[in-house]
């Protein structure tokens, strides 16, 4: 099953839309970032609960970076966005390897970037939780696509819940 992983409640018009993604988060004033902020939170708890829930354990792959992706971050993380991709290794990430990650804090950075890049975020980095038989994968405009194998635990829907993370099921034919 599939879904669409969303901050939003409601999905937006046309209009709406619009206005919500004229511009990338570094290039808003403090005030027009706020809500992005707090989303970008969300979300974050959202997946540091799996990795907890999942024996402090994922796995990663990037499917692709650019030397512009840096410009996602604020100037006071972009060295940590850097030392991120050290410890996952630009040659895994050249490869798009699957690398395990046993400290959520080593890939805090590659989850932002998948959700600050609503321009090209789509299937940037993909995270599987195996022991929650879970796949997420980053997608555009600020959302993010699941794949479950066994349908969505009560447990699942609580994280979603207290994140407040909104989990959408795609209607596939």
């Amino acid at each position: 099953m599939e879904y669409v992983i969303d901050v939003l409640k409601e999905t937006l018009n046309e209009e709406e839309a619009g206005y919500y993604y004229r511009k990338s988060i570094v290039e808003m004033n403090e005030e027009e970032r706020m809500p992005y902020m707090e989303n970008e939170m969300k979300y974050l708890a959202f997946f540091r609960e799996l990795f907890e829930l999942n024996d402090q354990e994922l796995i990663i792959r990037i499917n692709f970076i650019c030397s512009s992706d840096i410009e996602e971050f604020f100037d006071n993380e972009k060295d940590d966005f850097i030392n991120e991709i050290k410890k996952v290794g630009i040659e895994n990430i050249m490869l798009k390897k699957e690398v395990v990650i046993r400290e959520f804090d080593d890939i805090v950075h590659f989850i932002k970037l998948s959700y600050r890049d609503f321009r090209a975020g789509f299937g940037k980095v993909e995270l599987w939780y195996n022991n929650l038989d879970l796949k997420i994968s980053s997608n555009s405009d600020y959302i993010y696509i699941l794949e479950t194998f066994n349908g969505v635990s009560e447990v699942l829907e609580e994280i979603s819940g207290r994140n407040a993370v909104y989990m959408k099921k795609i209607n596939t034919l």
